[in-house]
């Protein structure tokens, strides 16, 4: 009867050194840390813009994707210690993701490698649109203020534009700056 009780403890041992070695191997991998400069229409992107890679497996809305830049024309930084742009997720060795500036998208992608740090110098070119007009009218106007109204309240899905002060979120100090814009105040 001993016998089989010590038999029967080291099975067990045994199986659960073998379980903990399969999870061993399914370790998620590393993810991908970006950084550089960032310019809108040319010139250097200001305080408080939204730099975000997109692609398949990529999660966004989490810590660092996006970036929100803190000094003007960069996001992220060289500096081993310091926030950089980090794309995790279920992504393929070599994918291809892409870069938006404040939602838009840039054109510009790279290869996607777990563990990995690039210096990549992101450029956005974004046509048409004035600071303001959230709907895209080409007005600014109450129709831009209900808007952001509809987005706060989630009567919508966030838009492109609706962080009119640019502070990385949708809320109240939006609408207070399509009004000052309005007023001619800004």
């Amino acid at each position: 009867m001993k016998a089989k009780s010590v038999a029967f403890i080291v099975l067990a041992v045994l199986l659960a050194l073998a379980t903990t070695l399969v999870y061993a191997d399914t370790a998620p991998p590393l993810p991908h840390a970006f950084y550089g400069t960032v310019e809108i229409n040319g010139s250097p992107a200001p305080v408080g813009t939204s730099v975000e890679v997109r692609g398949e497996g990529v999660e966004t809305g989490v810590d660092n994707n996006p970036i929100v830049t803190t000094a003007e024309g960069e996001y992220g930084s060289a500096d081993p210690m310091a926030p950089k742009l980090i794309v995790q997720g279920t992504i393929a060795d070599g994918a291809t993701v892409t870069f938006y500036v404040n939602g838009f998208a840039t054109g510009q992608t790279a290869a996607w490698h777990s563990g990995e740090i690039t210096e990549l110098d992101v450029n956005a070119t974004i046509e048409g649109s004035m600071l303001g007009d959230v709907n895209g009218d080409g007005l600014i106007n109450a129709l831009d203020i209900t808007t952001v109204e509809r987005i706060i309240v989630e009567l919508d899905a966030p838009m492109t534009g609706a962080d009119v002060n640019q502070d990385g979120t949708i809320n109240v100090l939006d609408i207070t700056r399509i009004e000052r814009i309005i007023a001619g105040l800004d």
